[in-house]
């Protein structure tokens, strides 16, 4: 499965036997307005991260912030920083290096980036059933 981006659009397509295989009405409808040359980008499809993951993430940095005495946003900047690799963009032709984002993680690399706060700060990563209450 091969997730294709458009504008900031996310369309899902499977490709089978070099052939690319979508709703094609979808496409019809969106891509009307363009007209010229365009660029499309193409990637492995990935599932991102869930709500619940994020819920949990921020619950957790709660937990960490009640222990450190540092405020949950200050350590969601921290930690990203420290733990993730940076992004590189071009802004008016400089690259300039900037955190970051989890939201881009998948739910595998997400789980992975939980396991890595909890290695850094010897907090344990608290249970999905406290996000309930």
């Amino acid at each position: 499965m091969l997730t294709i981006f458009l504008f900031d659009m996310k369309i899902k397509v499977s490709i089978s036997n070099g052939k690319v295989v979508c709703d094609q009405s979808l496409w019809r409808d969106y891509l009307a307005p363009f007209q010229g040359e365009c660029s499309l980008e193409i990637k492995k499809w990935k599932k991102d991260r869930t709500y619940d993951q994020n819920k949990l993430l921020w619950k957790y940095y709660e937990i960490i912030a009640d222990e450190t005495g540092n405020n949950a946003s200050d350590l969601h900047e921290f930690l990203k920083r420290k733990l993730l690799p940076p992004k590189f963009i071009k802004v008016m032709g400089k690259e300039i290096k900037i955190p970051s984002s989890t939201t881009g993680l998948s739910t595998s690399e997400f789980s992975q980036y939980l396991d890595k706060i909890c290695a850094l700060t010897g907090v344990s990563i608290p249970s999905v059933d406290s996000l309930c209450g």
